[in-house]
């Protein structure tokens, strides 16, 4: 499955904007596989939104406890190694982007 850059950083801002509601996991883990798509980085922003209300009662105090997490959060938190210029892809089957490395050497 070919997907470009802007793709994937669509599907993981809908990722994101899932998690600001409670009880998505599901949802979340669904269209991770659907897609393709893992940011471990982006995944611990993830993990903490739900960390602040599972082990919480009731809706009220649940989606509260959200709310209050992601004021202390950045509005998209993705891997910052999407905002390096050049990540892009390139033709040949065996390499799908350019490395760091790469864009550091040329």
């Amino acid at each position: 499955m070919n997907r470009t850059k802007e793709e994937t950083q669509a599907t993981l801002k809908s990722l994101f904007d899932q998690s600001k509601s409670v009880g998505n996991q599901t949802k979340i883990k669904a269209i991770k596989t659907e897609k393709g798509v893992k940011d471990t980085y982006q995944q611990h922003f993830l993990d903490a939104l739900h960390q602040s209300y599972k082990r919480l009662r009731g809706t009220a105090s649940k989606t509260a406890a959200l709310k209050e997490k992601l004021k202390d959060m950045r509005e998209n938190p993705t891997s910052p190694v999407w905002r390096i210029s050049g990540m892009i892809r390139v033709t040949e089957p065996k390499f799908l982007w350019n490395s760091p490395m790469d864009l550091l050497q040329g």
